[in-house]
Order: C-alpha cells, then sequence, then structure tokens
C-alpha cells in the first residue's frame, strides 16, 4: 500500500472511532438518565432527601455512568441495617423531629428492610437502554 493510501486509511479509523465514541457516550448520557428517572418513584420517600439527592455522572473517559445517590445514609436505605444501638455524638439527647419525640442518650435501632430503588430501576430499563444502543448500531 502506497504512503499516502495508508495515511487516508489511519486518518478514517481515528475519525470512525470518534464517531463510535461520541455515540457510545450520546447512548450512555441518555441511559444514565433514564434509569434516574425509573428510580424516583421508588425511592424511600420518609425524609425527602433520597430523592432530592438522586443524580447521574458519566465519565466521558471511561464511557462510565454512575448514578447513585448523595445523602449519606442512603447505602443503608437501599441494603437495610440490622439492629444496632444509636448513640449521642454532638447533642445532649437524641430527637426525632418529625415524631417529636425525645429518646435519650442512646436508644436500640431495630434494624431496616432494605428498600432498594437503584437495581429494580436498572432492570425495570434494561429493555429501553438495550434499544437506545441497537437503535444507535443502525443508524
Amino acid at each position: 500500500m502506497a504512503n499516502g493510501q495508508s495515511t487516508i486509511l489511519k486518518d478514517y479509523t481515528t475519525d470512525v472511532l470518534l464517531m463510535a465514541e461520541r455515540t457510545a457516550l450520546e447512548c450512555l448520557k441518555q441511559s444514565a438518565a433514564i434509569v434516574e428517572s425509573a428510580a424516583r418513584p421508588l425511592c424511600a420517600k420518609e425524609t425527602g432527601q433520597m430523592v432530592e439527592s438522586l443524580t447521574h455522572q458519566i465519565d466521558q473517559e471511561t464511557l462510565t455512568a454512575h448514578i447513585g445517590y448523595t445523602a449519606p445514609y442512603a447505602y443503608y436505605v437501599e441494603t437495610g441495617t440490622r439492629p444496632h444501638t444509636i448513640r449521642v455524638k454532638n447533642k445532649k439527647v437524641l430527637y426525632s423531629h418529625r415524631k417529636n419525640v425525645f429518646f435519650g442518650k442512646q436508644v436500640q435501632h431495630p434494624g431496616s428492610k432494605p428498600q432498594p430503588s437503584l437495581v429494580p430501576a436498572l432492570m425495570g430499563s434494561m429493555a429501553q437502554i438495550e434499544r437506545i444502543f441497537a437503535d444507535a448500531a443502525v443508524k
């Protein structure tokens, strides 16, 4: 192959790879938004902070979507907890604003059942996500 043809092929290959990367990135963005939307109605609603903290980010370098919560307790809501003791840290007593109840210096929490929203949202969105990528492959 002549040197000029090799350069053209190399340039074309680079263009095709960049186009594929842009397409994959757009599909990933759409997919992450779909999963986030599907997770919203499944979120635990007791405090309201779970829904507000739900977000997604796209890492363009690795073509990865990160979907999750910024609320610090979200993992425990999603996976549940075992019975545990809650102790006072920076206050004199434990108090529930929601229930207007004082608990004292410590309380035995009975644990909580898992309230998953992210995995069910992802699983329920799989057909739609597959269609997004399939449609992009046909274009």
